[in-house]
């Protein structure tokens, strides 16, 4: 896993943001910080993690998107509150994640043309995929790839070591869909289903926001 500082201000509160697969920092770039640091992780090619110290902080909270949840799940960073949307501790799960066989095909026909396709539907539709492209990553092909088989391997001897404060179901999900959502938290974690598609940041641009919810 990789870190990156959004914004390091000495504010009292930090939120530390698992990112999606695939992703950068430029997902964040129309997102109001306020009052808050935030510390990025991503690229989960590898599970190995170092953070900065966090000692100085008097609240640390963690928000975590898509195959970010999984990501979070492995980890056991302390936190006072920790946030899933669209995404679930089980990614390659055909009744609490993602079809084995979706996540398969993704993998082995990812290209220029799939990735546009994807991401479209990642954001629910063209219009919104126009509105938001320019915070979708400029990483290459071939590294996007790599992570995600990566994730499929670590995905075969994961462990949970998390437990959830609550996660946020968007109705449109077209990638980890709701009714897999919902039987991934159900028992575990309060859930709560809202008018949004699989990509959070058009509904959502500050942190506040989402720690209300």
């Amino acid at each position: 896993m990789d870190t990156k500082w959004i914004n390091r201000q000495e504010n009292a509160h930090l939120i530390i943001f698992f990112n999606g697969w695939g992703m950068d920092d430029r997902v964040l770039s129309r997102m109001n910080h306020g009052e808050f640091d935030v510390l990025m992780i991503y690229n989960y090619t590898s599970l190995n993690l170092t953070l900065p110290s966090l000692q100085n902080y008097q609240q640390v909270s963690l928000i975590a998107w898509s195959m970010g949840v999984w990501a979070a799940t492995q980890s056991s960073i302390k936190c006072n509150m920790a946030i899933a949307i669209n995404g679930t501790p089980t990614p390659m799960n055909a009744i609490t994640g993602i079809d084995p066989m979706i996540f398969t095909a993704t993998h082995q026909h990812w290209n220029e043309n799939n990735r546009l396709k994807f991401n479209m539907r990642v954001c629910g539709g063209r219009a919104t995929w126009m509105a938001q492209k320019e915070l979708f990553p400029t990483r290459a092909l071939d590294d996007q790839k790599k992570e995600l088989q990566a994730i499929a391997n670590h995905c075969q001897k994961q462990t949970n070591k998390r437990q959830w404060h609550k996660a946020i179901i968007g109705s449109g999900d077209a990638i980890f869909l709701p009714c897999n959502q919902h039987q991934a938290w159900r028992g575990t974690t309060p859930h709560r289903e809202i008018s949004m598609p699989h990509w959070p940041f058009h509904d959502f641009n500050n942190w506040q926001t989402i720690l209300d919810l």
